[in-house]
């Protein structure tokens, strides 16, 4: 695939994988240089930044973006009043309630993300 999903952890992953999309876990709120170098030099040229809606999601988020700007197109998700791709999935319609948030996903000029 030429994107993916970056997530905080591995279930998050699984569960957009679960509907076929494409995911990537950093494991943890943090993403390493190699994990940045890994992604730059793979054929991914759009990532979905998908870290967990709360403050560390956020973090990772805004790391993410200022480690990949420039060598991906970078799209910013939003959970809405969910916490993350699996509580997201596991609520009820959870299936077409996750799509959405892929299709609702907006593409990042600038990431203006407020964090404590």
């Amino acid at each position: 695939e030429d994107y993916a999903i970056l997530n905080e952890g591995f279930i998050d992953a699984l569960s957009w994988e679960t509907l076929g999309y494409p995911a990537l876990a950093v494991n943890g709120a943090r993403i390493s240089r190699e994990q940045v170098e890994m992604i730059k030099r793979s054929p991914i040229k759009t990532i979905y930044l998908a870290g967990d809606n709360d403050e560390a999601g956020r973090r990772l988020n805004k790391q993410a973006y200022e480690a990949l700007r420039g060598y991906v197109d970078l799209y910013l998700i939003d959970y809405g009043n969910k916490k993350d791709a699996n509580e997201a999935l596991l609520s009820p319609d959870g299936i077409r309630n996750l799509h959405k948030i892929v299709e609702n996903a907006v593409k990042i000029k600038t990431l203006k993300i407020n964090i404590k």
